[in-house]
C-alpha cells in the first residue's frame, strides 16, 4: 500500500504543497478543480520542480465538465511527471472519455455511483450515499485501484480522519472481498483527502496509531 495526499493542503501552488508533502506521503493527487490555459501556464511553471520531487502523482481531472477532462488529460499525458491514475468523476458523457484509457479510473460521487471495471472509492462519498452495496457487490467492478479516506461526521466529508470512520472502513474490508484483495496490494494508493495540513498530519497519525495499516499487511 501507498500513501498519498490531495495537493491542496495550503493556500500555495501545486509545487510549494508538494514540497510540503515531500518525504510525508509517498504521493501527491493534483488536484484540478477546472482546466483552462492559466492553469495550463502555471503547469508548465511547475512541471520542473514537481518532477525533482521524491514523490508520484495521481491525477483529480477538472469537475466542470468532460471537455476540460479531456483538455486535461492530454496536456499532463505529454509531460514526464510519474501519474499513476487520472480519476475521473462520473460526468455526462464519461463513458466514451474513459474507454481506452487504462489509466483513467472512475470515482463514486454522493450523486452518481456507476459501476465500472477500474474504480476509486471515495469513503465520505461512499458513506453519506449508502451505496456500499450498489457500488462494491456489482460484478461489472473488477479492481479497485485507490481509495480516498477522509473523516466523516454529521452529514459532512472530508475532515479529520477520526476512529468511527477508521472502524467503518474496516467493516467495509471484512464484508467485501474485492475491497479487501486490493488494500492488500502493494500497489494500492490510499489518498487522505484532508484539504488542510494540520489535520492531514492528524489524520495520518490517527491511522497509524489505529494499528489497521499493520492488519492490512497480513
Amino acid at each position: 500500500m501507498k500513501i498519498g495526499s490531495t495537493s491542496w493542503v495550503s493556500k500555495n501552488n501545486y509545487l510549494e504543497n508538494c514540497k510540503l508533502l515531500e518525504g510525508r506521503v509517498d504521493f501527491a493527487e493534483l488536484l484540478i478543480y477546472m482546466w483552462d490555459r492559466n492553469l495550463e501556464k502555471e503547469f508548465c511553471s511547475q512541471i520542473d520542480g514537481l518532477g525533482k520531487l521524491e514523490l508520484f502523482y495521481t491525477v483529480h481531472l477538472p469537475l466542470g465538465n468532460i471537455s476540460e477532462c479531456e483538455k486535461a488529460y492530454k496536456f499532463l499525458r505529454t509531460t514526464d511527471l510519474d501519474i499513476r491514475n487520472y480519476v475521473l468523476h462520473p460526468h455526462d458523457g464519461w463513458q466514451g472519455f474513459i474507454e481506452g484509457k487504462k489509466d483513467v479510473v472512475l470515482e463514486n460521487t454522493i450523486e452518481a455511483y456507476p459501476a465500472y471495471e477500474r474504480m476509486v472509492i471515495d469513503i465520505g462519498h461512499l458513506k453519506l450515499s449508502g451505496s456500499e452495496d450498489a457500488v462494491l457487490n456489482d460484478t461489472a467492478v473488477k479492481e479497485i485501484r485507490e481509495m480516498h479516506i477522509h473523516g466523516v461526521g454529521e452529514g459532512k466529508d472530508h475532515r479529520t480522519l477520526d476512529r468511527q470512520t477508521i472502524e467503518y472502513v474496516s467493516g467495509l474490508v471484512e464484508k467485501y472481498e474485492i475491497l479487501e484483495r486490493a488494500m492488500k496490494k502493494e500497489d494500492f494508493l490510499l489518498n487522505f483527502e484532508v484539504f488542510d495540513y494540520e489535520k492531514l498530519m492528524r489524520s495520518l497519525w490517527r491511522f497509524k496509531q489505529s494499528g489497521y495499516s499493520k492488519n492490512l499487511a497480513r
